[in-house]
């Protein structure tokens, strides 16, 4: 148990190094915007995890790619929508920081076997 564990923990901080990137981008838009806009970005990074999620599920090869494409672009919509809704003042960063955050965070895809 122990060992599946340990094991899981490093996989955890191997997507966690490989998302530095992300990890920056969280920390500007703790700098750039107040605190009740936090979440916004944070639930972003979990929805984005999400769908990765669930694009990993079928099978075909293409069908992941479709699926991760298009639901990460649906969220990034709905995402800016509301950016653009609860943040009045800065809008044009926080919309390039979702941006941003799309295109670095990348975690490594749930094995389904």
């Amino acid at each position: 148990y122990n060992s599946l564990r340990k094991k899981h923990t490093l996989e955890k901080i191997k997507t966690l190094k490989n998302n530095w990137l992300s990890a920056i981008g969280l920390l500007v838009s703790a700098a750039l915007f107040p605190i009740f806009v936090q979440p916004i970005f944070i639930v972003y990074l979990f929805s984005l995890s999400a769908i990765i999620y669930i694009a990993s599920k079928p099978k075909n090869e293409f069908m992941n790619l479709y699926l991760a494409f298009v639901f990460r672009w649906a969220t990034f919509i709905i995402f800016t929508i509301i950016s653009l809704t609860y943040i009045p003042e800065n809008t044009l960063i926080a919309i390039f920081l979702l941006i941003y955050l799309n295109t670095t965070f990348n975690p490594q895809p749930i094995k389904t076997t």
